[in-house]
């Protein structure tokens, strides 16, 4: 594990988040077997999550198939047999972060899964856990496991980074083996070379890190989706109000619950860069605006300070406590400022739920969208029947498993753009957000790696990243 002093040292002169990994220069070592994390079918529902994962140790020249299934429950036909491919890649796990989504998935609570399997009869059916990481290209194998020199690829080579292209690929584990015709560019290949360049130097020269990079395909594109979606509905507003040749001089406002959550931080951000969806921006202008919703803290001197972590932190224009969203009468005199301005409170999006879309409805405009992509309350959202009728407000899903896998070239295209507002320096992330399991492959036993990731699993209040350390 990094220690505190160099962590605090290089904070000062990285531009990512690469000073909170144990960065070491890496050897080439081939394994002999593979560590993953798996869980099971979950019999009873309220086994905790955390005990129903193991670690699984498979032979290098097994090859996981990716069987994408809506039903927890589903089981590959075949029996696992080591994999026949005269030439394999050997795909070295840099890092991956522990997602909700990813929890949701070992609880069988989720909408997409990869069909659990079985390499011995005396086995008990499993799917590696994650769906999301960063690996690196270790090298190229033939049958008997030794590593062909020299090989060429017509779009990789060793040292290339790649991301998985396509969900339930199983990301927790130290290695990957995929036959060579497994990776590549197209929709029938689920993993991808990352064509703007990730920086692994532990001095973080430029924005597009580990950290950065290992978490783009899910929280980064979510907000990024959401920007999109922003700018897209304004700019339907006005050319449905004024037509196009006029001057935008109306504020459009998106409200935010979960204000601290990763996806809202960073779609604040990306609202306020030069980023501009299909040309939207530059006739919307500077007028896109953000609310973020926060939860209380334990004193209002604590609430106050952490109102204004956060809008430091995703550059958000205005933030308000969950009581003034959800009170009606501090409601009504947060939104008596707006009076006689130009302003549309055109959307919100929504993973908390509950009383929390309640308050946000009664202040949206008429013909607002509020998008929900999670639910941490664990309650339903409860539209009133007047903002049906009188307000036509629309309640729509959103999903970036479904987005993606509906169009395939779009989440190139997301990593490409996140990674460029990264290195301009335009969204940034918080060092402070993140808890850094480091998963060290040459000394933890499988017990160690085990707890290691079990405690990722029950961690409160912070984000849990997965750093494989291949030198300890």
């Amino acid at each position: 594990m990094v220690s505190s002093s160099l962590v605090a040292r290089n904070a000062k002169n990285s531009i990512n988040k690469n000073y909170l990994f144990n960065i070491k220069p890496s050897s080439n070592s081939i394994p002999s077997t593979i560590k993953n994390i798996v869980y099971g079918i979950k019999e009873e529902r309220s086994t905790p999550t955390h005990e129903n994962i193991r670690v699984y140790n498979s032979s290098s020249k097994i090859v996981f198939p990716i069987r994408p299934t809506t039903d927890p429950k589903a089981i590959f036909s075949k029996q696992l047999t080591p994999t026949r491919a005269s030439e394999r890649v050997l795909l070295k796990t840099i890092a991956f972060p522990i997602n909700p989504s990813d929890k949701n998935q070992i609880d069988g609570t989720y909408g997409a899964y990869n069909e659990k399997v079985r390499v011995f009869k005396k086995d008990s059916d499993f799917s590696v856990a994650g769906n999301e990481g960063l690996y690196q290209v270790q090298a190229f194998l033939n049958q008997k496991n030794e590593i062909i020199p020299d090989f060429e690829h017509s779009q990789y080579k060793v040292g290339d980074v790649v991301i998985p292209l396509v969900g339930n690929t199983g990301t927790w584990c130290d290695y990957k083996i995929l036959p060579l015709h497994a990776i590549g560019y197209d929709k029938y290949k689920p993993y991808w070379r990352v064509t703007s360049e990730v920086d692994l130097t532990p001095e973080g020269t430029r924005g597009f890190g580990i950290l950065e990079a290992a978490t783009a395909a899910v929280n980064g594109s979510t907000a990024l989706g959401f920007a999109n979606l922003f700018q897209k509905n304004a700019f339907k507003h006005l050319r449905r109000h004024k037509g196009k040749e006029n001057v935008n001089k109306t504020d459009f406002y998106c409200y935010a619950n979960a204000g601290n959550s990763q996806v809202s931080k960073l779609f604040s951000q990306i609202v306020h860069s030069d980023y501009s969806h299909m040309g939207y921006k530059e006739y919307i202008g500077d007028h896109l605006k953000t609310i973020s919703i926060i939860r209380e803290r334990s004193t209002p001197e604590e609430t106050e300070e952490f109102i204004k972590r956060i809008q430091k932190e995703s550059k958000t224009d205005i933030v308000i406590t969950e009581t003034i969203n959800q009170d009606k009468g501090k409601s009504k005199e947060f939104m008596d400022k707006f009076k006689d301005q130009n302003v549309n409170f055109v959307m919100a999006i929504n993973s908390v739920g509950g009383s929390s879309v309640s308050g946000i409805e009664r202040k949206l405009s008429a013909d607002a969208k509020v998008y929900t992509y999670g639910g941490m309350s664990l309650k339903g959202v409860v539209a009133s029947t007047t903002s049906f009728i009188f307000k036509n407000i629309t309640y729509l899903g959103f999903w970036i498993t479904r987005i993606f896998k509906e169009n395939d070239s779009l989440k190139l295209k997301y990593i490409n753009s996140l990674a460029s507002l990264y290195d301009s320096k335009q969204i940034s992330l918080s060092a402070d957000d993140y808890e850094v399991i480091e998963w060290k492959v040459k000394s933890d036993s499988d017990e160690a790696i085990l707890a290691k990731i079990q405690e990722g699993i029950k961690l409160k209040g912070k984000k849990p990243i997965v750093y494989v350390n291949h030198e300890e």
